[in-house]
């Protein structure tokens, strides 16, 4: 993707040969495809008031369904968080630990940085014939959704640090990772849900330019639609207010194919149940 692609829609990346760092960068909406914006001010003789923000949607507190507990070590045990952003940080590590704990996570430091067109990074190097190192992961300050970003580079961390395992941490098998069997189930209810068909018949149209169909290839790939997943997962099975609020965001947000980037809730559920059961084998979960 080019920067001026990148910059476009908020992104910030660039091809990654093998031995340079790999940045996963988290989308974020184009212009004008964030929340609605201002209303305008009253009427009348005088200055008019300030504009004043449409309310961002109210989030439904989801209370998890079923009676299933998180199995292995919490996730929050590989995440070092430096003690000024424990307050942003904190919560979303609970969240996650209320839903699956993990096998055999590298333990990676948590940063805050002031890009403006990235809201979060998972920062690793790869470098052929030798297992992936993990630098960092950082979240802008500028974000708009830091929680729900921070839940979604977890979910990065999560696949490749957990869920390929200790003995795939390479090259070769970290570009291959969407043949690994374990992602099967997830990857088929992904790509039968309303949002990915839609997106995918978006990109097809004669009237979708051609930057606009790049983003949406970028979208529906199975890498950043495993993060984006995560993140919902998160959200819907812990219940966490936040999350959810910031969740419902995105999918109120005026960019037709951002909005279809995070799926419904009737759409979001045989995918939270194939995550379910991918959590189950993996033994991290109830």
């Amino acid at each position: 993707m080019t920067k001026r692609l990148a910059a476009r829609f908020g992104l910030v990346g660039k091809p990654n040969p093998p031995g340079s760092p790999l940045v996963v960068i988290k989308p974020t909406p184009p212009p004008g495809g964030g929340s609605p914006g201002a209303v305008p001010g009253g009427g009348g003789p005088g200055p008019k008031p300030a504009p004043k923000p449409t309310p961002l949607p109210k989030a439904r507190p989801v209370v998890p369904t079923s009676a299933h507990k998180p199995l292995g070590t919490p996730v929050s045990n590989s995440l070092i968080i430096p003690p000024e952003h424990q307050a942003l940080f904190g919560p979303v590590l609970e969240a996650i630990d209320l839903v699956h704990g993990d096998g055999n996570l590298p333990r990676i430091p948590l940063s805050i940085s002031n890009t403006p067109h990235e809201e979060g990074s998972l920062n690793i190097a790869i470098k052929k014939g030798f297992p992936i190192r993990f630098d960092s992961l950082s979240l802008s300050d500028k974000g708009e959704r830091p929680e729900l970003t921070l839940a979604h580079e977890i979910g990065h961390f999560v696949e490749i640090g957990g869920i390929l395992g200790p003995d795939n941490r390479r090259l070769q098998n970290y570009r291959m990772f969407n043949q690994d069997p374990k992602f099967e189930e997830w990857k088929e209810t992904v790509a039968s849900s309303d949002a990915i068909t839609q997106l995918k018949h978006i990109r097809q149209l004669s009237s979708t330019d051609r930057d606009h169909a790049k983003f949406i290839t970028y979208l529906v790939s199975d890498h950043d639609t495993w993060a984006r997943a995560y993140a919902q997962y998160i959200a819907v099975r812990s219940g966490d207010l936040t999350l959810l609020l910031q969740l419902d965001r995105v999918r109120s947000s005026q960019g037709s194919f951002v909005a279809r980037s995070q799926w419904k809730d009737s759409d979001f559920k045989n995918i939270a149940a194939a995550l379910d059961n991918l959590f189950r084998k993996l033994g991290w979960r109830e």
